[in-house]
């Protein structure tokens, strides 16, 4: 094997074990739409505290309940994966605070706000 023909199959071994570890760390931080719900939700807070929706007691409290999600997260994913099971917990939690936030932002709980006219 010339030198040519040694360099062109290493660079060729060498990205295709870059674009393996590309893949596998994508799916290992995506974990299926979690962290798209993660952030979904925290535009949600944000916007309910911008518009009066939620108060900042509300918000607080919510703000408490995405950051045990994140950390509950960040114990599943300490072993590098994130198994079947994790994901469908953690996308329940998910699903309890998304209803959360729908029902705070919803009651008749408002932020007195004065508006100038």
């Amino acid at each position: 094997m010339n030198k040519a023909t040694f360099s062109v199959l290493a660079m060729m071994m060498a990205g295709s074990l870059g674009f393996g570890v590309n893949a596998q760390a994508h799916n290992l931080r995506s974990g299926n739409g979690i962290d798209r719900l993660q952030h979904r939700q925290q535009v949600q807070i944000r916007q309910g505290v911008r518009d009066g929706s939620l108060t900042s007691h509300e918000a607080r409290r919510l703000q408490g309940e995405q950051r045990r999600i994140a950390a509950l997260e960040r114990h599943y994913r300490a072993d590098g994966m994130l198994t079947r099971t994790e994901r469908r917990n953690l996308r329940g939690e998910l699903q309890h605070a998304s209803r959360h936030i729908y029902n705070q932002s919803h009651d008749n709980d408002r932020r007195d706000r004065r508006y100038w006219r």
